[in-house]
């Protein structure tokens, strides 16, 4: 073939179905023309340019031109090969749509179509110019009613295939499921159409995956699952709730899964209810069973319990109340242990309450509370507090005068009582450990009170006192002295005693000092009240202090330090001493008078004693102007006490004596030069003894020792409420009376710390009153308080004993060893020591560094730490 625009072309035919039609196609493919733009195409037939010229027509339904590569032949110009193209454009657009001769053409195909089981199916196709219409399913003809009458399958006048009800049959061939198609005939041939599935849509009764209860907590994540029936095609899943549709698209925090799971996320009490999953598709629907959401809220706690310290015998209640839904259950147990039995109960939305507490309901307990969305606990600590109760008491001694007495005291309580030994009428307090003056009296660590060197003065009730928080109790033991006579080595008495002198320095003293006794007195020296070592060789005062043979005191090269009061003191071999007795004496004893003559009691009454003596022989160098009267007493204590009354004649009558209590009494004459030696001892004497109890009432303040003993002794009258800090030296207590008692006279407050003073007790001489502050404490130290009251000389139970810290102080120390060290020109290290602990007051928390300049503006304040050591 040749082209219009010169060139060879060759003709390619094919046959093809398009559209439904039979049809044919040429393609001019030319064979010397390089490519360019442009390809033709021919449907059945195609007229070539020499063929369109000569006026010959093709037998064509339609053409169709499409341009692709564009070819030029070779010699040929382009303007020739354009002018060719447009020219088989003009041509093509004149070939006629085409005849009615030929095969059907297919004007509708057969879809896919998807039919439930049971119902009605059709299949459409239509072709044009077809005059039958056959069906084939799976490859094969389809038996229609018209071969076998008894078939559901119609092919109907427009070709459509209608299957009246669709079933899946016992077999493949049976069943209507699978893939059709449609031939359209007429007697030019045939045409098929596509291909198109049939299928039987189904949904099965049971869920792969039905939805089961869920239990959830409030703010938690709550899963429903579902996994919907088999079915075709699939099944699409959504949910109900409580009966109605449920779109998680109007709520954030519910997500529908693919796989058919509904999630809630940040659940919300209002979530709860009942849920149903629905599996849907073209042959229906089908419900789940319903599945309970149940919304619970964990357990909180409402109240917790606390820690409770109670007495013995007492009812506690641990207060323990929850939250939650549904409302917890709450379950009470003893760690480590087992609850009270009979004594525990568990009160409704209350808590736990112990009745009659014993020392071993003391522990740890626990309150569990539980429900389905889980369990919390606590716990709070009961401390039982029980007053002091005695393993050991001590017991009635009697033990000769140089003999030993021992007295045990053992005590058990919680907490752990504080034991301590008093004597009757006597203030001091005998702590375990605890050693007197003179080393006779010890108290062991286990509480043991040992008098070694008994003497009378011993004789007298001994207190075992155990106190706690909880309350307290006293064992009362007397130690009864035999075996000599009460006053056969009193005390020393000094015979000369020193004078006040005013000397030059550099001058030379000579402090006199002599003693008498049943044994040989040792002498000491005090200065303003401490000892002077005057003898030691690596003292300060060795060079220049001596003591004589004699006793006296010779200072030498005196200086301004030596002024000062200094104390001679006498003690015997039994180490009695006389602290307070000093005399003035000028160094001429010839110009004192002599001694009185011996003291006569005349008479005595419960407190006093009438005495008379004779003058001295000799006045000395000026007239007798007064005595001076001295008296001792086993029962008082081991020293001479001086009357503080002027006597001016050789009679008088001492007042304010103890009853029944027995004396001896020396006298001195006075003269405008000094004071005689002592005169001789006066024979013992006893006062009378108080009334019998029987002859006075109660409210009398006289009433015998003994009954006082049995009231105020019997039970702890005293409770200690309080001990609060007023300031950072004083504490106020508060307490109140457990039952009135008109014996009780006053109250002695006691107290303990860690470095006691001398005077730790104050005497509260008003029965009345409920509360005391006590001044001249330490800052910021913890003492331990109680409370005695007393009737007279006997000392009832203690009270408790209570803790209490006095507030902080400011430092009463500075900074130690302050250095200050220059760096360079501009820079200076300063460092320093911290005070003494003793002297902080308080809890230390840093210091304060004042710099000053020579001029404002180089002056410094500078704030650091407590650890702080210096700063540069």
């Amino acid at each position: 073939m040749r082209g219009a625009a010169g060139g060879q072309w060759r003709r390619k035919e094919t046959r093809e179905r398009a559209l439904g039609a039979a049809a044919q196609s040429a393609r001019l493919i030319p064979t010397d023309i390089r490519p360019g733009r442009f390809n033709f195409f021919c449907r059945r037939c195609w007229t070539t340019p020499d063929d369109v010229a000569s006026g010959t027509t093709a037998e064509s339904n339609w053409i169709r031109i499409e341009l692709g590569t564009f070819y030029k032949p070779v010699g040929v110009s382009s303007r020739r090969v354009m002018l060719a193209l447009f020219y088989w454009l003009a041509v093509a657009s004149t070939v006629l749509a085409g005849n009615a001769e030929g095969p059907p053409e297919i004007t509708e195909h057969p879809l896919d179509v998807i039919v439930a089981k049971g119902e009605p199916a059709t299949l459409n196709c239509a072709a044009k110019d077809a005059t039958e219409y056959l069906w084939y399913k799976d490859g094969e003809p389809v038996v229609t009613a018209r071969e076998e009458p008894t078939s559901h399958r119609l092919v109907l006048n427009n070709g459509a295939l209608f299957l009246l009800r669709v079933h899946n049959g016992k077999s493949g061939k049976e069943a209507d499921s699978g893939t059709y198609y449609c031939v359209a005939r007429n007697k030019y041939g045939e045409t098929r159409s596509r291909e198109a599935s049939l299928k039987i849509a189904m949904l099965r009764d049971d869920f792969r995956t039905r939805p089961r209860n869920v239990q959830s907590v409030i703010g938690g994540r709550a899963v429903l699952e579902c996994s919907p029936p088999k079915g075709f095609p699939e099944p699409v899943v959504s949910w109900r709730k409580d009966e109605r549709e449920l779109s998680p698209d109007s709520d954030e925090r519910i997500t529908l899964h693919p796989s058919g799971n509904l999630v809630i996320e940040n659940v919300q009490r209002s979530d709860s209810g009942f849920f149903q999953c629905v599996a849907r598709n073209m042959v229906g629907e089908k419900l789940s069973n319903p599945a309970r959401l149940s919304v619970y809220e964990k357990p909180s706690f409402q109240q917790k319990p606390n820690d409770v310290t109670t007495d013995v015998a007492s009812s506690v209640l641990f207060d323990c109340r929850v939250s939650g839904d549904p409302m917890p259950v709450i379950v009470w147990r003893k760690k480590d242990g087992k609850m009270p039995l009979g004594r525990a109960q568990i009160l409704e939305g209350k808590g736990l309450r112990i009745d009659r507490v014993v020392p071993s309901d003391e522990g740890e307990y626990v309150c569990q509370a539980k429900n389905p969305a889980g369990a919390i606990e606590t716990s709070a600590r009961l401390t039982v507090h029980a007053p002091p109760s005695f393993d050991r008491q001590p017991v009635d001694e009697t033990a000769e005068e140089g003999g030993e007495a021992t007295f045990a005291c053992e005590a058990a309580g919680n907490p752990l009582p504080a034991r301590f030994w008093s004597k009757e009428g006597h203030q001091e307090l005998m702590f375990p450990g605890h050693v007197s003056s003179d080393g006779r009296i010890k108290v062991s660590t286990q509480g043991q009170l040992t008098i070694a060197g008994v003497r009378v003065a011993d004789q007298g009730y001994y207190v075992c006192s155990a106190l706690n928080a909880a309350g307290s109790n006293i064992a009362k033991a007397y130690l009864k002295v035999s075996g000599r006579a009460l006053l056969t080595n009193p005390p020393p008495i000094i015979e000369h005693g020193h004078a006040n002198q005013t000397l030059a320095l550099r001058a030379s003293a000579i402090l006199p000092c002599q003693a008498i006794g049943q044994t040989a007195p040792r002498i000491s020296w005090l200065k303003n009240g401490q000892p002077l070592e005057v003898n030691a060789a690596d003292s300060a005062a060795a060079n220049r202090f001596a003591q004589l043979t004699t006793g006296s005191l010779q200072i030498s090269d005196l200086a301004k330090t030596d002024s000062g009061v200094y104390t001679c003191k006498a003690k015997n071999a039994d180490e009695h001493d006389n602290p307070k007795a000093e005399f003035r004496r000028m160094p001429d004893a010839a110009t004192f008078p002599s001694a009185p003559g011996k003291p006569t009691v005349t008479n005595t009454t419960e407190t006093t004693a009438t005495l008379e003596w004779t003058a001295p022989d000799k006045y000395g160098a000026s007239p007798v102007v007064g005595y001076i009267l001295q008296y001792y007493s086993p029962e008082i204590g081991q020293t001479w006490y001086n009357v503080p009354d002027y006597i001016r004649d050789p009679k008088f009558v001492v007042k304010n004596l103890q009853s029944g209590h027995s004396y001896a009494f020396v006298v001195r004459a006075e003269n405008e030069h000094g004071i005689s030696v002592p005169s001789p001892v006066s024979n013992i004497v006893r006062t009378r003894g108080v009334k019998s109890a029987d002859d006075l009432s109660e409210a009398n303040a006289n009433l015998d020792l003994d009954l006082a003993r049995k009231r105020l002794g019997a039970e702890q009258l005293i409770k200690l409420l309080e001990v609060k800090s007023v300031n950072a030296t004083a504490m106020k207590l508060s307490w109140r009376q457990k039952r009135t008692e008109s014996l009780i006279q006053g109250f002695y407050i006691k107290w303990r710390g860690p470095s006691s003073p001398e005077r730790n007790w104050v005497n509260v001489t008003n029965p009345t009153v409920s509360s005391y502050t006590v001044g001249g404490l330490l800052p910021y130290t913890t003492y331990a308080f109680f409370i005695i009251p007393y009737h007279k000389t006997v000392e009832g139970v203690p009270s408790n004993s209570l803790d209490g810290t006095t507030d902080e102080a400011p430092p009463s120390a500075a900074a130690a060893d302050v250095r200050v060290r220059m760096m360079n020109m501009t820079t200076l290290r300063i460092s320093w020591r911290p005070p003494p602990p003793e002297k902080i007051n308080g809890l230390l928390r840093g210091f304060q560094i004042v710099v000053l300049g020579n001029a404002t503006k180089f002056n410094r304040n500078i704030s650091t730490n407590e650890r702080a050591a210096s700063v540069t």
